[in-house]
């Protein structure tokens, strides 16, 4: 599986033992940012498209190597946004022979709700925020499935573009401009039995998680509580780029869009009025392989 995503491109392999069961074989992160430039003037960079090119190549011989059988390639909102996402995979398909789905953000949604349901009970109604670099999923979710959900252009490349693709820190124009895209973040009406908290996946929230000391269950599950994240947030906006990635020892390509994803993150609890954020460090990726094996079984 390859997950072709506004920040990095992932390659996971791994072995199924049963459909609740698996051994990862190998892990792989390469630091292509596609959505750079891509929400501004609407096409993928000719660098990074070869770039993206390489690195799926070089899984596709990984594949080959480990004898993989199912395979699934997705891309999101950088691909699916751009003009010439058309050129890249064309470009993908005739060097390596992987095929790459463009998914919406409603299957982004759904796929994280299938990790999620996985790793965590999911007893009562909860909102699940997905954050990544183009988009944000905001979804009502329950064990049996999803209620409600929306797909917002409020990812944190996106928002590094358009603040000139500079470190946020904590400037008035960072201010200004998450007010304006988090004025359209909205939840739906419901009905009396409210919501049992807020599960937030991507990589920001866990690295926010661990930067706050947030300890994990068995299962892998993190609660980072809102003040913590405040407080957190306040931290990162007083360090420079450079200290973040000196002091906290944060990755390069993770350093800036922290900023913009602590705020994003504190918004959406805000909306929910939830007191703290239930991390269970599962995403996309983890999705299509339970898609995946799900899928093959029924064949």
């Amino acid at each position: 599986f390859r997950s072709i995503g506004s920040n990095a491109i992932r390659f996971t392999a791994a072995e199924f033992l049963d459909p609740s069961e698996r051994v990862e074989l190998e892990a792989r992160r390469v630091p292509v940012r596609l959505g750079h430039s891509a929400y501004l003037t609407g096409l993928l960079d000719p660098q990074n498209i070869e770039a993206a090119v390489e690195a799926l190549a070089s899984f596709g011989r990984r594949i080959d190597a480990l004898g993989i059988r199912d395979v699934r390639v997705v891309a999101t909102s950088a691909v699916r946004e751009s003009r010439n996402g058309a050129e890249l995979v064309e470009r993908v398909l005739r060097a390596s022979g992987l095929r790459i789905e463009t998914i919406t953000g409603e299957e982004e949604a759904r796929l994280v709700w299938l990790a999620v349901r996985d790793r965590f009970p999911l007893e009562g109604r909860w909102i699940l925020a997905d954050l990544g670099g183009g988009s944000l999923e905001v979804s009502v979710v329950r064990r049996s499935g999803i209620e409600w959900s929306e797909s917002h252009p409020l990812g944190t490349v996106r928002l590094l573009e358009e603040l000139g693709g500079t470190d946020p820190g904590s400037g008035d124009r960072l201010r200004a401009l998450l007010a304006r895209h988090s004025s359209t973040l909205r939840l739906p009406v419901l009905d009396d039995e409210g919501l049992a908290g807020l599960i937030a996946t991507g990589g920001n929230i866990e690295a926010l998680a661990k930067l706050a000391g947030a300890e994990r269950d068995v299962r892998g599950v993190g609660r980072l509580p809102l003040s913590g994240l405040d407080a957190l947030n306040r931290r990162l906006a007083e360090l420079t780029y450079r200290q973040r990635v000196r002091k906290l020892g944060l990755r390069e390509d993770r350093a800036d869009v922290i900023v913009p994803a602590g705020r994003i993150y504190a918004r959406v609890a805000e909306l929910s009025g939830a007191t703290e954020i239930v991390v269970p460090n599962v995403g996309v990726k983890d999705g299509v392989l339970m898609d995946l094996v799900a899928k093959s079984g029924a064949s």
